[in-house]
């Protein structure tokens, strides 16, 4: 007999969750989401492939003139409200571009017809004028398709280059062309053309600022020229700055110039970047203007080797810093020169060489040392005596901005109380940065020295004009200018590299490609 067991009311466990769906009803639930999501997703996708359809149309028939205001495939809908609202306007800035283009297109046209005193077929554009952008309205109106308009372009560019100029060595050969018009016919004689005629305004057309503003409104260039480069080919073309200045920068002087004693120089000497020539060459524009502005004579570092080069160089084997035109604006000496002047009796390093480094000691390692901190070779005996001797500016890139400014300079900083001036400042320099004034106590010692090799210290890696600022908006565009125009490569680095530029031109004409009225491109 089996035993029964008693139990009490209290023992029945009452449920404490619903009850659980099976595994079959959660997977026809979830089949079921899936499909109503795939339904709502293809509607949608057709939606937006209708309206990119319309997008993409309008811009293909925006090509042709007589689609420009109506087109039909948008004509035939409601375009004042929503997606299609965007696409109306859509179409009318692409309308309104595409006019703007147009026309730039005939007056550079024109222009060079006047330039060039004969009447270039608009289908033939020469060497110096862009070949996209230029083809005819007929080509244009032929082009219906994505396919046609690649069709069509590489046959009109064929087209126009078995027309172009033949470039011969330093001589140009135009093609004879006739072009007519609604009055007059002109036909041009086929005869040499020399690259000075080529490009006329080589030698004329001024360095200036992004803006190209006209000559009335750029007083600083008048009376400049373009600069030249100095080569056995005529590679003027490369020559991106001013020579002479115009005489406005001939003429200046800077407020903050030093005046030298009776016989005594005042000097800024300073450390190369220890990174490669990229990092030096951005630490040297800084120190360049400083000099420039100050008007304390710079010495160079001790020729050493750079990064990635084998031999010791000077910075004079790249910039043209020892040519009188630029010692008209910079006073530069070598280290030799300065030890030589200053360690005699009277001079500001005089016995300095009787502690542990003799004077020929020194002049051997200011014809050539290495950047070690220890050696019999090592810079770091010449930089730690003109760490001691002269005033080292408190200056780093990443938490100061050097700025000049007039009050600052004679009553001291708290005398900069333009809310303008401050602010202007304070934009410069960031939040990141504090602002050191160049006041009195740079400008008094006789040596002015930039501890710029160590990287923990003062280094100054970063461009002069996001660095250096200057309060007063003309003497900032100045230095500008003086660094375009004076802080550029040798005429032999620029020579050599000329030559590579135009063979390099050359393998393009023979390609199909053309070049500005420059020659770039």
């Amino acid at each position: 007999m089996r035993r029964s067991t008693y139990r009490s009311p209290r023992a029945v466990v009452v449920p404490s969750s619903p009850r659980k769906l099976g595994w079959k009803t959660q997977g026809e639930i979830t089949r079921l989401l899936i499909v109503v999501m795939a339904v709502v997703g293809m509607v949608l996708l057709a939606s937006v492939s209708k309206q990119l359809h319309m997008f993409h149309h309008v811009d293909s028939t925006l090509r042709s003139p007589a689609h420009v205001e109506n087109d039909p495939a948008v004509a035939e809908r409601d375009l004042h409200h929503g997606v299609h609202k965007n696409l109306l306007d859509h179409k009318k800035v692409l309308s309104e571009h595409w006019q703007r283009e147009r026309q730039k297109r005939l007056k550079g046209q024109a222009d060079l017809i006047q330039q060039k005193g004969r009447n270039d077929p608009p289908e033939t554009p020469r060497m110096h004028v862009p070949n996209d952008g230029m083809l005819e309205d007929k080509v244009d109106k032929s082009i219906d398709t994505v396919k046609g308009k690649v069709d069509a372009k590489t046959d009109t560019r064929k087209r126009l280059n078995d027309g172009q100029n033949k470039m011969e060595g330093n001589v140009l050969l135009t093609t004879t062309t006739t072009t007519t018009t609604s009055s007059t016919t002109t036909t041009s004689s086929t005869k040499p053309v020399s690259r000075m005629e080529k490009w006329p305004n080589e030698n004329t057309k001024l360095a200036r600022g992004y803006s190209g503003l006209p000559m009335d409104k750029t007083p600083a260039l008048v009376g400049a020229k373009r600069g030249s480069i100095d080569c056995d080919i005529n590679v003027n073309d490369l020559a991106y700055w001013n020579s002479p200045q115009g005489t406005r920068d001939e003429e200046f002087e800077s407020p903050f110039k030093v005046e030298d004693l009776p016989g005594k120089a005042k000097y800024l000497t300073f450390e190369p970047d220890p990174g490669g020539f990229n990092n030096i060459r951005m630490s040297l524009e800084n120190i360049l203007v400083i000099a420039a502005v100050t008007g304390r004579t710079l010495v160079l570092p001790p020729p050493q080797r750079i990064y990635l080069l084998q031999d010791k160089m000077q910075l004079s084997d790249f910039f043209p810093i020892l040519n009188d035109k630029f010692q008209k604006r910079i006073k530069v000496i070598t280290m030799s020169e300065f030890l030589q002047r200053e360690m005699k009796e009277g001079g500001y390093l005089y016995n300095v060489g009787k502690d542990d480094n003799d004077e020929a000691t020194l002049l051997t390692l200011a014809e050539g040392c290495v950047q070690m901190k220890t050696g019999d070779k090592s810079c770091n005996k010449l930089n730690t005596i003109l760490q001691r001797k002269g005033y080292m500016a408190p200056v780093k890139d990443s938490k100061n901005c050097f700025v000049f400014d007039k009050y600052a300079f004679d009553r001291g900083p708290a005398a900069v109380t333009s809310p303008r001036t401050q602010k202007l400042i304070a934009e410069f320099c960031g939040k990141e940065r504090t602002p050191v004034y160049y006041t009195k106590g740079f400008h008094s010692p006789s040596i002015l020295h930039f501890h710029t090799s160590d990287p923990n210290a003062y280094r100054l890696l970063n461009h002069f004009y996001t660095v250096i600022y200057f309060t007063d908006p003309k003497m900032d565009n100045f230095y500008k200018r003086f660094v375009r125009d004076f802080v550029h490569y040798n005429d032999a680095i620029f020579c050599a590299a000329g030559k590579i530029v135009h063979a390099l031109q050359e393998e393009g004409r023979s390609r199909g490609d053309t070049v500005d009225g420059e020659g770039g491109g």
